[in-house]
């Protein structure tokens, strides 16, 4: 990369190769990769709004089964500290516990 900054003959055979050879090919590189550049921004832009919104999506529906265990232990007498959500993973275990047992009971019959 330095012989590129030193060297004046390098640096114009790189740019002439790489960007076209006459001034008018070099302009027309040059705007299509701002343009690509500036499309690339916007589109990488989008993608991180769209993530975004999956997320929040995801811990909307989350969120309901997270207010159920907190009311759960509360009834429990955990305190909490008045969290209105909450996520434990004794209940989730004993959840999964009892699927498997109801899909045991249901295959057996």
């Amino acid at each position: 990369m330095t012989t590129f900054i030193v060297n004046p003959y390098r640096r114009e055979k790189f740019i002439k190769k790489t960007l076209g050879k006459t001034k008018e090919e070099r302009k027309a590189a040059m705007k299509k990769t701002d343009y690509d550049t500036i499309a690339h921004m916007k589109q990488v832009e989008i993608d991180i709004v769209e993530k975004d919104l999956q997320m929040n999506k995801k811990k909307d529906a989350e969120s309901p089964r997270r207010r159920d265990i907190a009311k759960r232990r509360a009834k429990l007498g955990f305190n909490d500290n008045g969290a209105e959500e909450m996520e434990d993973e004794d209940i989730l275990r004993l959840e999964n516990q009892k699927k498997d047992v109801q899909l045991k009971i249901q295959l057996m019959q």
